[in-house]
């Protein structure tokens, strides 16, 4: 975790984005998954734990 007294330097910020960009994905597969198999509450559920975790990213900036 990037802090005041330990940035971040580039290779390790491309290194997370990367496993963010793969866990991302994965998230949004098992949703695509829960839609296409009829489990709408579960897919509901985690629509909007995405959509509110990145709300509280963005507010947290």
């Amino acid at each position: 975790v990037e802090s005041i007294n330990k940035p971040l330097d580039e290779e390790e910020r491309r290194y997370y984005a990367r496993v963010t960009h793969c866990i991302t994905a994965l998230q949004v597969c098992v949703l695509i998954i829960l839609f296409c198999l009829d489990l709408q509450d579960y897919f509901y559920a985690g629509y909007v734990s995405i959509v509110l975790v990145a709300g509280f990213m963005v507010i947290g900036k």
